[in-house]
C-alpha cells in the first residue's frame, strides 16, 4: 500500500535547501535534525526530486543497523512505490536494476567490490557522526572518489558532534539544514 507524504513545513524546507545548494555546486552536506523528526522522509524527498536531476543513476543509502535499514526501505516503498529499492545486508542482495541500493555498512565494506561505483551519484548516510569510523570512510571514498568526486554526498545525524569531540563537519562540507 503506497501512502504519499506531506511534508512537515521544516522538512520542506530542508530539502528545499539541501537542493538550493546542490544547485550552487555544493556535493558534501549535512542535515542536523532531532531524532523522530522524519529525517528518512526528508530524505525520501530528497530522492525524489534529485533523480530527475541526474538521469539514469543510482542512490546508495548507508546505515549501521538492520532497523534502520527496513525503516528506509518500507518508507522509500510508502512515499516512492514505483521506485525500485534494494537491500544489501547479511544473506540480502540488492537486485542489479534497484534505482537505491540501502545497505549496512558492516555488509558493503565486504561488498564494495561488487557494485560500480560509477552508477552511483547520490550517497546518503544516515546517523552520518558515524562517517568518522575507517569502515565508512572506506566505502563513501569508495563509491565517491570512483566518480571522480562527483557523487553527491548527504549526511544526515541527530548528533553532529560525538562524545570524542569529533564531528561529522569532518567528513560532510557544510551544514545544509539544521
Amino acid at each position: 500500500m503506497s501512502r504519499r507524504f506531506a511534508p512537515r513545513p521544516y522538512q520542506e524546507a530542508a530539502v528545499e535547501q539541501v537542493l538550493a545548494l546542490y544547485r550552487r555546486g555544493t556535493r558534501s552536506m549535512l542535515l542536523h535534525l532531532p531524532t523522530g523528526s522524519g529525517k528518512t522522509v526528508i530524505a525520501s524527498f530528497i530522492i525524489e526530486r534529485l533523480l530527475p536531476l541526474l538521469g539514469n543513476t543510482r542512490v546508495l543509502f548507508l546505515a549501521h543497523r538492520r532497523e534502520l535499514l527496513d525503516q528506509t526501505a518500507a518508507t522509500l516503498g510508502a512515499h516512492l512505490p514505483a521506485l525500485r529499492v534494494g537491500v544489501e545486508q547479511g544473506a540480502r542482495a540488492s537486485a542489479g536494476d534497484a534505482q537505491v541500493v540501502i545497505a549496512s555498512i558492516q555488509s558493503l565494506v565486504q561488498r564494495k567490490e561488487h557494485f560500480r561505483p560509477q552508477e552511483f551519484s547520490v550517497i546518503i548516510c544516515d546517523e552520518c557522526h558515524r562517517a568518522l569510523a575507517p569502515s565508512w570512510l572506506d566505502v563513501i571514498r569508495h563509491f565517491g572518489e570512483k566518480r571522480g568526486g562527483e557523487a553527491f554526498l548527504l549526511g544526515m545525524t541527530a548528533t553532529p558532534r560525538r562524545t570524542d569531540g569529533r564531528s561529522a563537519l569532518e567528513v560532510f562540507d557544510t551544514v545544509a539544514y539544521a
